[in-house]
């Protein structure tokens, strides 16, 4: 009996001194020193992670509360993710990856107008450890009312067919033309399809139409699914198809893409094919696109006075910045069409871009587009009566300052 009795001392004496030094363990370890980030020793512990304040990383907000900060110190690089492709629809960080030093992570929300409570889940990590950020953004505002959705835009034109001839040393090419026709949704007025045709004829008069491009636009709720089929001419005497493209993509509640998982096909003459796929995140600031990531590329667009000056390929981790394309402005308003008119150059390569699902457009025309090698596009418009783009012209000049000979010439035809 006193064997059991001593044994049973010995283990609840054990069990109280295991107990005793394990609370000093976690004492010492949460408020011992500065953490390393030289702050006073005010900031909350984690492994690798010393934050100012842990309630940052549970965040109750009203449904109008758009943007929240997290500071910490981190010891090695990290990385900030949102897991639930859905939650990327309305929250964005602005920047996703760091190295040592001390951070304020800027979490962009867009107004909460579904009418009922939601939660987001941010990962921060570093490979080793993994920091939850929770976030719960109501469905009212301070006031108690749940704010309305932004009423959709509605432009005093649309446009209808564009035209592009190609002009060689002044002289426009009567044998070869395009045209891309506009489909609208009756009920949105978005488009819903652009379907590209070359014309051309030949020696004897015959003219012939061929389809070149088609592209359809679905949307539904908080997606969008692009279909881009692109034609070219084959090695049979005739337009074959060459590509394939499938966009799924992620939208915020102004139909701007958040996130886009891209497939493509390529057709060859052989009869074979080859595929490859891209995922893209895209993160905005007041619906300005500021930012875009995926496996290939990491790429920043600048912008002034409303208007985009440059964007470029950038590596956050050593914060370096490299221009490839700068543009300026004409005086000239580019807000009284539906489709972004400074985007009409890169139509022949995809001509998705003129959906418009790419955030705000700069608010005027482009004069100029400076690359990176010196060469650049210059841009000329012409207005009909009602003040509104008929034509634009585009000039290049090779990176030694040449014009050269051929030039795009564009028709804009409105509904």
């Amino acid at each position: 009996m006193k064997r059991v009795l001593l044994n049973i001392f010995t283990a609840v004496f054990m069990c109280i001194c295991m107990t005793a030094c394990y609370t000093n363990i976690i004492e010492d370890f949460g408020d011992g020193g500065d953490g390393g980030n030289g702050d006073g020793g005010d900031g909350s512990y984690y492994n690798d992670f010393v934050f100012s304040n842990e309630e940052d990383l549970n965040q109750l907000i009203f449904a109008d509360e758009q943007i929240i900060t997290v500071s910490f110190y981190a010891k090695t690089e990290w990385r900030a993710t949102v897991e639930d492709q859905r939650v990327k629809s309305w929250v964005s960080i602005e920047q996703t990856e760091g190295r040592q030093g001390d951070f304020t992570l800027q979490i962009y929300i867009d107004k909460n107008t579904t009418g009922y409570d939601r939660n987001a889940y941010i990962s921060l990590s570093n490979g080793n450890e993994y920091i939850p950020i929770n976030i719960e953004q109501q469905s009212v505002n301070e006031m108690g009312y749940t704010p309305e959705p932004d009423a959709p835009v509605v432009y005093a034109n649309y446009v209808n067919k564009i035209i592009r001839y190609i002009s060689i040393n002044g002289t426009i090419q009567q044998d070869f033309r395009q045209e891309w026709i506009f489909d609208y949704n009756p009920e949105t007025n978005m488009i819903a399809g652009i379907w590209g045709d070359d014309y051309s004829i030949s020696s004897d008069g015959t003219e012939s139409t061929d389809r070149s491009a088609e592209i359809r636009a679905d949307y539904f709720d908080d997606m969008l699914t692009i279909n881009v089929a692109n034609f070219q001419y084959g090695a049979s005497g005739y337009y074959e198809l060459f590509s394939t493209l499938y966009k799924q993509c992620q939208i915020n509640s102004k139909n701007f893409i958040k996130y886009e998982y891209t497939t493509r096909e390529y057709y060859h003459n052989d009869g074979g094919t080859s595929h490859d796929e891209q995922i893209s995140d895209y993160f905005y600031v007041e619906d300005y696109l500021k930012q875009s990531y995926s496996d290939f590329y990491k790429q920043r667009f600048v912008w002034e006075n409303g208007n985009l000056s440059e964007y470029g390929n950038f590596e956050p981790l050593d914060d370096y910045f490299n221009p490839i394309q700068k543009r300026l402005y004409t005086s000239n308003a580019n807000d009284n069409t539906n489709i972004d008119l400074n985007q009409i150059t890169k139509i022949t390569e995809d001509a998705s871009l003129l959906l418009g699902v790419y955030g705000k457009r700069s608010q005027n025309l482009v004069s100029e587009i400076v690359n990176e090698d010196g060469s650049k596009i210059e841009c000329q418009y012409e207005f009909d009566h009602l003040g509104r783009v008929a034509k634009i012209t585009t000039i290049q000049y090779l990176f030694d300052g040449s014009k050269d000979a051929t030039e795009n010439i564009y028709e804009i035809q409105y509904k």
